[in-house]
């Protein structure tokens, strides 16, 4: 199967930028440094190595156990957040950054052409989407200001190089693109300290000690050079006007409860868990000025 000419008129050498030549052998050239990518079943692939997170997700039936969750809680909770991020968006094309098993898609109207690079290959093959691509996000395999939107849920936490990937998400939005960022913060359990509910972070860290001891159904092993490090939310405001972004809206969601997944903490949080006061995570709508 060959590369989308839609999707191939957007990528780029990740190494120097350089255009792409697609020939009959399912490879792409750089015209510029003559580097070869391949590609499988339409994806071209920007990585050589397998990573970390391919074999994580080589672990994970994510029909039955999106990240290793039941599926309504995957959906309850990824659902409430797509839901936020649709709100904010330009009309036209939406590059999901990491986008996973490309559940954002499900949200997007006729308006938007989605389009899902992820690190891993492994998951993309639950991805039914057809403009897919592998690669980095700290070195993004697409042309300079070429995608209206861009999306980041959920996955800042897992990359080695936060000011770089961020950099990039800049160089390739276009002049008055949206930028969507939502990642988990650093201070969620000074907020619920500070609240009545303080006690919630401890009984979902000893629910998480209970499930790993006895845990029977998922028996995740994390591969080493996964990594999942939440950000200050003060640092990354001000890397994001840094870069260039002026921010148009900051605001908490996420009002899950670690450790706490089951359908009555579900009902719990949703009556009263406030995720703009306690929300695990923070969220950015950014424009490219």
């Amino acid at each position: 199967m060959g590369i989308s000419n839609k999707l191939l008129q957007k990528i780029c050498c990740p190494t120097c930028n350089g255009d792409l030549l697609s020939d009959e052998l399912n490879m792409l050239q750089c015209n510029d440094c003559g580097k070869l990518f391949q590609i499988i079943n339409g994806i071209p692939l920007f990585t050589n190595e397998k990573s970390a997170y391919d074999n994580l997700y080589n672990q994970i039936d994510f029909h039955k156990h999106p990240f290793g969750h039941n599926i309504d809680y995957a959906a309850w909770r990824k659902g409430k957040i797509n839901k936020e991020i649709v709100k904010y968006l330009e009309k036209g094309s939406v590059l999901d950054d990491g986008g996973g098993y490309g559940y954002l898609k499900e949200f997007l109207g006729k308006e938007n052409t989605y389009y899902n690079m992820e690190y891993s290959y492994e998951i993309l093959n639950y991805d039914t989407s057809h403009l897919k691509s592998v690669g980095k996000g700290e070195e993004l395999p697409f042309k300079d200001a070429i995608f209206d939107n861009i999306v980041s849920g959920d996955v800042l936490e897992h990359v080695y190089n936060k000011v770089k990937y961020l950099e990039e998400t800049y160089r390739v939005l276009k002049p008055g693109g949206i930028f969507i960022l939502n990642t988990p913060r650093t201070e969620w359990i000074e907020s619920y300290k500070k609240s009545i509910w303080f006690w919630i972070p401890y009984l979902g860290h000893v629910t998480n000690r209970i499930k790993y001891l006895f845990r029977d159904k998922i028996n995740l092993k994390t591969p080493e050079g996964v990594v999942d490090i939440p950000s200050n939310e003060v640092w990354l405001r001000n890397k994001l006007e840094t870069i260039g972004y002026q921010i148009i809206v900051q605001k908490r969601t996420d009002n899950h409860l670690p450790g706490l997944s089951n359908k009555f903490w579900r009902k719990f949080a949703d009556a009263f868990i406030n995720p703009e006061k306690m929300g695990h995570c923070v969220f950015f709508v950014c424009k490219k000025e």
